[in-house]
């Protein structure tokens, strides 16, 4: 996908900025090519938003490595938890970026991935009513 943004010469640009975010023609190669748009998100003239498709290709990318994580532990063997009965918690700055993957694929697919600091307080105040 790379190679066909950078590399070959098209008329028409690729990326398009508008009021909402970026957005690219879908129906155009390479993005075509990538994945089924839900026809809700496109405009009349296919236009859709470039953050969806990023959220996409990370959230995939994600779920191959839980696939890879799967399918290893299953056919090798490793020695017994070195630290039984404790929880491994992962924690880093990119946390915020990640989750609001979520919200860029199943809420706003217009929406910066970075969320607000008051964004889990709200969500759980809506779940709460």
């Amino acid at each position: 996908m790379r190679d066909a943004i950078i590399h070959q010469p098209i008329q028409d640009p690729l990326i398009y900025v508008e009021d909402k975010g970026f957005s690219i023609r879908v129906d155009s190669s390479p993005f075509c090519e990538v994945i089924q748009w839900p026809d809700h998100l496109l405009s009349k003239s296919r236009i859709g938003p470039l953050n969806f498709l990023i959220a996409y290709f990370i959230k995939e990318t994600l779920t191959a490595c839980e696939s890879f994580v799967s399918a290893i532990t299953e056919q090798i063997y490793f020695s017994q938890d070195f630290a039984p009965g404790y929880t491994f918690f992962l924690r880093s700055p990119h946390m915020a970026s990640l989750q609001g993957i979520r919200r860029v694929l199943e809420e706003d697919p217009w929406a910066e991935f970075t969320l607000p600091e008051d964004y889990w307080t709200k969500q759980n105040a809506t779940e709460g009513s």
